[in-house]
């Protein structure tokens, strides 16, 4: 390098971005992946600059961030999908105190995609309940989890997915369960879901000191997909009713424990028709 290009370098390190309303009017899609001379500072009102904004990566980010700046994905008036990969987050949502214009901004949050991979530090969505973060996931259509070894729960049972299409959680090695009863019944629209590689996952659906005289339907769910969990030993172990009138495909593989589906009745009216993958790995007697 000259020595002119070391003293761009060197100056380029002291630069800063400034961004106003006017700089993104038609911004949709922003990637940000951390490096250490990079700092976040963010007002209340993030759409005042990313109005548009519908999809949003975040990669990388340092372990100083125990969670997403308050709001900062909130007030995102647009945003569609979100990514949030290889952070040391050890939650993804906290609102703390809110004003009454804020609670309305997040109440409009349309977000229909959210993927959260290699968080390893990640223990909850969120600790404490909120409504706030409730109405987030209120319209998701897809969620994935992916490498988020220390994950206690999915989602609290308070929550409800009443557009979700699509689940896949895999490599979460903290899971015991997958979702709570009140949860599992409001996944009415679900067509596909994908349980894999959790060392630690017993049931699918826990129905634990619910009532579960109605059952569950899923109307919709087509693919079930159950792979690399070793300790699970049935969807649900409790006496629930599960009705599947949709569902045309099962995969079962490397699940040495599972014993039954669920000591409740079973109806799976097309899959009886249709093709019927399963398999569970064998080992041989020492």
């Amino acid at each position: 390098m000259t020595h002119r290009d070391s003293q761009l370098e060197r100056e380029s390190q002291h630069l800063m971005f400034w961004i106003s309303k006017a700089t993104f009017p038609s911004l949709e899609c922003l990637g940000v992946k951390w490096n250490d001379n990079m700092k976040i500072q963010c007002g209340h009102h993030p759409e005042e600059y990313f109005g548009k904004l519908k999809v949003l990566h975040l990669i990388g980010f340092p372990k100083q961030s125990a969670f997403l700046p308050p709001f900062f994905l909130h007030s995102l008036p647009n945003l569609r999908k979100l990514l949030v990969k290889d952070a040391f987050f050890d939650e993804i949502f906290r609102c703390g105190e809110v004003t009454c214009e804020e609670k309305s901004v997040c109440g409009r949050t349309p977000l229909r995609k959210l993927r959260l991979s290699k968080l390893h530090e990640l223990t909850h969505l969120w600790k404490e309940e909120s409504q706030l973060e409730v109405d987030i996931l209120r319209n998701l259509e897809t969620l994935k989890v992916q490498e988020c070894s220390r994950l206690k729960n999915l989602v609290l049972s308070s929550v409800y997915f009443n557009n979700l299409q699509t689940l896949v959680v895999s490599e979460c090695h903290g899971l015991v369960n997958l979702v709570r009863y009140s949860t599992a019944k409001s996944l009415g629209q679900l067509r596909r879901m994908k349980v894999a590689d959790c060392e630690m996952i017993e049931e699918i659906v826990v129905c634990l000191g619910d009532a579960v005289n109605d059952g569950i339907v899923f109307s919709e769910l087509e693919c079930l997909q159950l792979k690399g969990l070793p300790r699970l030993e049935s969807f649900c172990s409790g006496d629930c009713n599960f009705k599947f009138p949709a569902l045309v495909e099962v995969i079962v593989t490397e699940c040495p424990n599972m014993q039954i589906f669920s000591k409740g009745k079973l109806s799976t009216p097309r899959l009886q028709e249709s093709k019927l993958h399963f398999s569970i790995s064998i080992y041989p007697f020492d």
